[in-house]
């Protein structure tokens, strides 16, 4: 899902208003900006840079990750080499704040 583009009819959003209500918020959209953004600086996939957050978050005892296919397991999985500056653990956990 992409901020100011049609949400595909064929989607979970696309089924489900409650859904879409829920998660497609301008504060959501925000979040993902910067995990975005730090996606770029350490070359990885967004949800590369998600799952590295996960990992060095003392709160987090194990990550769970929804991949459906080979490839989704395996983008996922190289989330545990990445390595977060300081500076970009703290930008990540201030947006979701």
């Amino acid at each position: 899902y992409q901020r100011d583009k049609p949400i595909p009819p064929e989607s979970r959003a696309g089924r489900d208003d409650d859904f879409a209500n829920r998660y497609l918020t301008d504060d959501n959209f925000d979040v993902i900006d910067v995990v975005e953004t730090v996606a770029s600086e350490v070359d990885a996939a967004p949800a590369q840079v998600s799952l590295a957050w996960l990992l060095e978050h003392d709160a987090v005892t194990a990550p769970i990750i929804g991949a459906r296919t080979v490839a989704q397991l395996e983008e996922n999985l190289a989330a545990g080499e990445l390595s977060l500056s300081e500076e970009q653990f703290v930008r990540l956990t201030e947006a979701i704040q």
